[in-house]
Order: C-alpha cells, then structure tokens, then sequence
C-alpha cells in the first residue's frame, strides 16, 4: 500500500490526459475510494507478469518544431506522447524497485551520467573536462569524439533491453513485466482531427516513467567494450563522448578512431545507429596556443570522413580545444541579458524598484543562468578580462532596471 500511496503522491494536477481522458487531478481526489480494488489489480499483474493492455495505448498529438525553415519533412515534427495516468502509477511503481535493485547491485558505471541520482550534464562535463587537464599536465594531447545515436530512444530494440536486465541480475518477475509492458504497444495519432491507430514495436515508450531507466540499462555495457589501450567514455541519455590521450596527435587520433568503430560495432548489435554528420571531432591542445597540428587528422565513421572542429557546444557548454571559457561565459551572459529583457514586463514603476522582488528575479533566473557548471570555468572567472565582462553585464542590467524611474524623474508629468 505505501508504494501505491507514494506512487499518487508523485502525480502533478496540471499533467495531461491519456486516452482514457483521466486527469491526475482526478484521481488524486478521487482514489480513497478505489484505492484497495487498484492495489490488488498491481498485484495480480506483478505476480502475473502482465501488464493491463488499456495502460499501454499512447495519446499522440504531432506539433512542428520551432524555427524550420520547411515544413515539408517528417524531421520538422515532433510527436507528444501521453500515457494514461494509471500507466504512469504502475511504472512508478516498478521504478522504485528497480532503483532499489540496481543500487544494491551497482548496476550502472561511474561514467553514466544521464537519469542517475546526483548525476547531471554538470557532472558529465566535468569528468570529460578533470580527464582533459589530467592530460594536459601531462602535456598529452586528448582526441575527442561526442557521438550521436541517431533515434535512440525510438529505436531501442525491446529484445536488447530484456537481455541487458538479464545481465543486470534483475529479478524474473521485474524482467517479464517488462517484457510485457514493450509488447503489443499501441499508440492513437491525433492529426487534424483524423485519429490513427498504430501498433509500437521498438523503443522506450515515450513518456513512459521507465523508459530513461530502460535506456541507461540499455547502453551501459558500451562501458565494457576491451580496447588495448586506455579510453575515456561518458554517457548522457543518447549522447557519448569518447576520448583517447597520446602525446602524438596523430597515434591519439588513430586510437580515438579505432575506439570509435568499436562503439559503432556494439551499437550495431543491438540494433543502434549512430548519425556521422552529427558527430563532433576535436583535439584539445595541451600547449593552449595557436600552433597548427597535423593537417591529415581525421575519423572516418561510416564512411563518413570527419575533420577536427576547434569548438563545439556539448552538455550545454560552448567547449573550444584549449579549454578557454571566453567564448562560454560571454554566450550565458548573453543569454541572461536575453532573459533579462523578457522579464523586463515584471518591473513597472509600481514597483520595480522592490529591491527584495528585483533580488529574487536576479537569483532566480540571472544567476542560474551565468554559474551554470561554473565550477568547471572558476579558472577562467579570476582573470581580470572576465571580471570586467560580468561587470559590463551586471552595469547594463542595472541601468535597465533604474532607466524608467531616471525617465521619470527627469521628465515629470
């Protein structure tokens, strides 16, 4: 019962309805009165390895994606799936046992960074970022890979993710409700009011309470690929980063692709892609400066030739070879300064010179928005062209702030 009770607790009011229109809201009002009639249909179905087929047909409503310039192809879409709400008590349920499970085992390595407890893209950052400048103090080069897979989510073959749980050690029961719970899916497509029935055969069900814990299961073994040499990958959701350190570019560049194709071998096996053209290729720099390398460097992915690009952004980072941060800070000051002009609307004369309201907008969303992952830059924000930088900004939001109050004082009704 105190599952089942934790499990409502978690549902939010403003969630949408499923197929069977039945809103959170509802039943958190409502299941006192059904409670014990729910609690034995959980319980049949875990000891029975079932699943309710009314639990897995998926509310779908395709939207466009914002700012494509055509919308005439399938990758300007985007499907939004909505399971039905005693769907997502049951998963939650099953969730909270999984966990469990894989803490006691230590199911999951170190470098899974993606749906874990205290795990974050911070974190991710800042393991590829701590191996960097291990090699760099050791004046060695770090060629690196940050690899796409191409639909993962949607192309998780059910068969690899029941054989990863195998592995895993998990319980029998767990593994064949689960295995029920992929199967016989079904999804209703709202389009323009024409509704269109599906059947759902691969993949982590969108929306499902699961399916995150399903897809780090999944790809967890890409940690257990044997290379004869030393390799650094880092997982977050459907993104890895591979990276191999040489003090020659080149032999660092040859392991990284060599690494790579290994990868692409693994994923291959369960049935997983990965999209070349979106792969990034860099090779940080220990001498942090200007000097050229070799100019035959290259991964060949697929038969996709990719040539090292000296800045990416990964993780929510704008990461360049030498590991400066310039270019990161200016760009989240930036984009705070943009966050500070939408919410210019929230300080009129009544009131905007309310230094505790001010403040708290400041912490709220300012703040957030510049020290994101700051302790991976906390180098770079003592030098003296940064500091003047954060006080440029800081200056122009508060003239911003006090300029309609300064209007008003000089011109008065």
């Amino acid at each position: 019962m105190y599952e089942l009770e934790s499990a409502i607790s978690t549902l939010k009011p403003t969630n949408s309805t499923g197929i069977d229109q039945l809103s959170s809201s509802l039943i958190l009002a409502t299941h006192p009165c059904y409670v014990h009639t729910l609690l034995e249909i959980l319980n049949v179905s875990l000891s029975n390895g079932w699943f309710p087929s009314p639990w897995k047909i998926a509310k779908i409503t395709i939207i466009q994606k914002p700012n494509k310039s055509i919308y005439e192809l399938l990758e300007s879409y985007q499907p939004i799936s909505v399971l039905p709400t005693f769907s997502k008590i049951f998963e939650r349920i099953i969730l909270s046992r999984l966990k469990s499970i894989a803490a006691e085992g230590s199911w999951f390595n170190p470098g899974q960074h993606g749906f874990r407890e205290g795990c974050s893209t911070e974190t991710a950052a800042h393991d590829l970022v701590h191996h960097i400048e291990t090699h760099f103090s050791n004046k060695e080069f770090t060629a690196s890979a940050f690899v796409d897979i191409k639909a993962a989510f949607d192309s998780a073959w059910h068969p690899a993710i029941i054989a990863a749980l195998l592995k895993k050690n998990c319980p029998l029961y767990l593994v064949r409700i689960i295995g029920d719970y992929l199967t016989n899916r079904k999804a209703h497509i709202d389009i323009d009011g024409h509704l269109i029935e599906t059947d759902i055969s691969t993949g982590c069900p969108q929306g499902g309470i699961l399916s995150a814990f399903l897809w780090i299961t999944l790809i967890d073994d890409v940690f257990n690929i044997f290379l004869p040499f030393p390799v650094f990958i880092s997982a977050y959701a459907d993104d890895l980063t591979i990276a191999c350190s040489h003090s020659d570019p080149t032999l660092a560049t040859s392991r990284l692709n060599i690494a790579c194709n290994a990868v692409v071998d693994w994923l291959f096996s369960i049935r997983l892609l990965i999209n070349p053209p979106k792969t990034i290729f860099m090779i940080f720099d220990f001498r942090r400066s200007n000097r050229l390398l070799p100019a035959n460097l290259s991964l060949t992915l697929q038969g996709t030739t990719i040539f090292p690009s000296t800045s990416t952004t990964v993780l929510g980072f704008h990461i360049d070879n030498i590991l400066c941060w310039k270019k990161h800070i200016d760009l989240k000051c930036t984009s705070a300064t943009r966050l500070f002009y939408s919410m210019r609307h929230c300080l009129p004369l009544t009131w905007g010179l309310n230094r505790a309201r001010l403040l708290s907008l400041y912490k709220l969303i300012i703040e957030p928005t510049i020290l994101y992952g700051c302790s991976i830059w906390a180098k770079r924000a003592t030098l003296k062209s940064t500091k003047k930088s954060f006080e440029a900004h800081k200056e122009d939001m508060q003239f911003k702030c006090y300029a309609p109050f300064v209007r008003l004082i000089l011109n008065p009704c």
